[in-house]
């Protein structure tokens, strides 16, 4: 059980479609998503949709040994007909592959900035793949007021 003195203020950085991947046609977005190791699709999504998504996957291992094990699957989503409304809480899926379910705490700490040793672990792996997509120019970091965090 989590004692109060494990509890840490973390601020996440937050990350939103970058201004430069917004002025592409869908056709540059497609390949420039690709390029970055985008998939054509999302799990979440209808295979009816008439929508065009595009997804990002990737896995935070457990340990540097053992790499075919990990505990934590990220999907960051695009729909490209739909990318006004597009966010990191909305757009992201984060499963806890241990038990098969989102990891509530991720999205917990992403709303109130409050975490624990461990999370802050996640949260700082989650960053260090974000900042590829900031990279690669999809993405841009959301510069928050210090009042509002």
């Amino acid at each position: 059980m989590q004692t109060p003195n494990m509890k840490t203020k973390r601020k996440m950085k937050r990350y939103e479609l970058s201004d430069y991947f917004l002025s592409l046609t869908t056709a540059e977005q497609i390949i420039l998503l690709t390029d970055a190791g985008f998939k054509e699709g999302f799990w979440r999504e209808s295979k009816k949709s008439d929508h065009y998504w595009m997804t990002y996957h990737f896995c935070l291992f457990n340990s540097k040994i053992e790499r075919i094990s990990y505990e934590f699957s990220f999907d960051v989503a695009i729909d490209l007909d739909d990318l006004k409304s597009w966010n990191d809480f909305d757009n992201l899926e984060v499963i806890d592959d241990d038990f098969g379910q989102p990891y509530n705490a991720f999205f917990r700490a992403q709303d109130s900035g409050h975490s624990f040793t461990f999370l802050d672990i996640i949260i700082k792996k989650y960053e260090n793949k974000m900042n590829k997509l900031v990279e690669s120019k999809i993405l841009e970091e959301v510069k928050l007021n210090e009042a509002n965090s």
